[in-house]
């Protein structure tokens, strides 16, 4: 299954999660309108009046019961949804996790960045912050809505005792659960389960009000208020039973999808022993998470996080002998002896043996090793000025403003006069110096670097990050002449930061046909065969490879290159973005077989197709050297 199809079974999830959260509600509603009912007909005597008849069945109490749990169930949903707007960050927060700096040198932290930093070099994500949790237990979690506000959690145990490999066996995993949609699940989960347990909650504070009455006054009146004890133990059993149906929606939406992330871990490092030595290490030492708020986020976390009274049948995770199995099925079923943190070396292809590499379009979302070792390569081989600079807020700045630098020499000191006039001097000296250190570097590097700096940029206050981006269109307005570059690199800021800092911007699953959408999709293959081609009627061969792939050859309009605006194109993409993720698929294949037309990839294009395959929220790995785009269609040239 690719990334595709996850993401189509993701949205199927979805609806099932609706179906199961609406026959809990509906089992809550039946056993509150039975308590209700129950207090009516045996308390109205007290009150001299006939409130209800004996007969079970009554609509008005029905209706008010109904009306009295959706409220309860939508304010307790629509509470933990506000609380967790913020996205991963709510999540992590909520946990007790502490941010860790991106420029942190302490060695298990930055053991834990590096690789990390790897991940998402390697499967064309934005870097996450990650958040450590002070406990001994080994565990880790990835939450957040979109890989854009996503974050990494990993406990103190998970990043002391294990070594180099199984920290990134554990790391593939939850990258797995970023780019294959179960995080928006779980969090979205994390939501609708707490509005069900708001009726338990209830009857707990009825209860509660009960005796703390009774206490104060009972001396006085000489009796308790009976119809109110009942009522609250009524609505503490319904609570009882959405607590239960809670743990089963989180049991039968997350176990599997365990299974699935276990075996896209093992895809991405083709290093079984990774992910199996890091399951042993846990079942030697435990996962347990100490947090008062780690029940309701159980589902999130590699391992079961807290004991289940019930076993295995309600727990969030597949039994532990059971993961390991699947991926060493000869394992004796004992765990090992743990005396320290023993750290071994980083896996790489077997020597002799020539990686075969799949096409860039079916990569959507996966992970091969030979990804993380050119991602390994590529952070080896930046100048740790440039590294320095990315991991910290005010270095991340300046080299996001070096990035836009123009390289001749009147328009690059008019941008640096304009930084001297609009930001403080010391920032755009040290742009300067950057800009000149990566006129020294390919331009491989640039969209990297961009993905680096998002930890460090997050760390930004809303009004520093609004002066930030002013400056940025500033820079990029200055030489009234965007190009491909410049707009990609807005467009990516954009998008991965709008969800940290405009949280009510949220992705969501399309629907929509590729042929519902003909003007867009022409405009996009217009943009892509124009940025290869210089000549016209090259870029309509291009075009025209495109179309036919698309299977619409003669149906798009293709575009003249005055014609190909670059807000028009945001607009186009804006559009695309509602299509169905198998038809997402579709249309990148379609821009890859127009980039293929030359059997080239250009700089403009390379990064163009990475900036569309993200910005439609398929991240894309690095395109290699020797890759075909598609199948057979075109090898990438070093």
């Amino acid at each position: 299954m690719d990334f595709f199809e996850n993401q189509d079974q993701a949205r199927r999830k979805t609806k099932q999660l609706v179906v199961l959260f609406a026959l809990a509600v509906m089992g809550i509603i039946l056993l509150v309108y039975f308590f209700v009912w129950l207090v009516l007909v045996n308390f109205q005597d007290q009150y001299n009046a006939q409130l209800v008849s004996p007969s079970l069945w009554n609509p008005l109490v029905l209706i008010c019961s109904t009306a009295a749990v959706m409220i309860l169930v939508g304010l307790g949903s629509g509470y933990k949804i506000l609380q967790l707007r913020h996205g991963g960050v709510a999540v992590a927060e909520m946990l007790g996790g502490r941010l860790l700096s991106p420029d942190s040198q302490e060695p298990g932290e930055r053991r834990v960045l590096n690789v990390v930093e790897e991940m998402s070099l390697a499967s064309g994500t934005p870097v996450p912050p990650v958040y450590v949790l002070d406990d001994r237990g080994i565990n880790a979690f990835a939450a957040g809505y979109s890989p854009d506000d996503a974050v990494i959690g990993v406990t103190r145990g998970c990043m002391e005792i294990l070594s180099r490999d199984e920290l990134q066996g554990v790391m593939a995993h939850e990258f797995s659960h970023i780019l294959n949609g179960d995080m928006r699940l779980n969090i979205r989960l994390m939501g609708i389960v707490h509005g069900i347990l708001v009726i338990g909650l209830t009857g707990k504070t009825i209860l509660r009000s009960v005796f703390y009455r009774d206490r104060s006054l009972s001396r006085k009146r000489g009796s308790l208020p009976l119809p109110l004890i009942l009522l609250g133990l009524g609505l503490l059993v319904a609570g009882s039973l959405g607590s239960f149906f809670g743990n089963l929606i989180k049991a039968a939406v997350s176990r599997q999808r365990e299974f699935l992330s276990d075996a896209s871990a093992v895809q991405f490092t083709r290093n079984p022993q990774s992910i199996a030595g890091a399951l042993k290490k846990i079942g030697a030492l435990g996962s347990r998470v100490e947090n008062m708020n780690a029940p309701e986020a159980a589902h999130l976390f590699f391992c079961n996080a807290v004991s289940s009274f019930s076993g295995d049948f309600l727990a969030t995770h597949p039994p532990l002998s059971q993961r390991i199995k699947r991926i060493e099925p000869d394992w004796d079923g004992t765990y090992p002896q743990i005396e320290g943190l023993k750290t071994s070396p980083v896996w790489a292809a077997p020597p002799g043996q020539k990686p075969l590499l799949k096409g860039a379009v079916s990569q959507v979302g996966q992970v091969d090793p030979e990804h993380i070792s050119y991602a390994r390569e590529i952070l080896d081989k930046l100048p740790e000025p440039l590294l320095h600079a990315a991991r910290e807020p005010y270095g991340a700045r300046a080299l996001l403003f070096a990035l836009l630098i123009n390289a001749q020499p009147s328009t690059r000191n008019a941008q640096l006069r304009l930084l001297q006039s609009r930001t403080e001097k010391d920032l755009a000296n040290e742009t300067e110096k950057l800009a000149s250190l990566l006129q020294s570097q390919g331009v491989e590097i640039r969209l990297p670097l961009l993905d680096l700096t998002m930890p460090a940029i997050k760390e930004l206050s809303p009004e520093q990050y609004t002066e930030f981006e002013y400056d940025l269109q500033a820079l990029v307005k200055s030489d009234e002449n965007q190009d491909l570059f410049e707009w990609t690199l807005l467009r990516i800021l954009e998008k991965r930061l709008g969800a940290h800092f405009r949280p009510a911007a949220r992705e969501f699953y399309g629907f929509e046909a590729l042929t519902q959408m003909m003007e867009e999709t022409g405009l996009l293959l217009s943009v892509m065969a124009h940025a290869g081609h210089s000549k016209p009627e090259e870029a309509k061969k291009a075009f025209d490879q495109g179309a036919d792939f698309l299977e619409l050859w003669g149906r798009l309009p293709f575009k003249a290159k005055q014609d190909c605006d670059l807000k028009a194109l945001e607009q186009a993409l804006n559009k695309l973005n509602h299509l169905a993720a198998l038809e997402k698929r579709l249309l990148l294949g379609g821009c890859a077989a127009s980039i293929a037309f030359d059997k080239k990839v250009s700089p403009a294009e390379g990064e163009l197709f990475r900036a569309v395959s993200d910005y439609l929220n398929c991240p894309m790995p690095p395109l290699l050297p020797g890759q075909p785009l598609i199948n057979g269609l075109l090898q990438i040239r070093s």
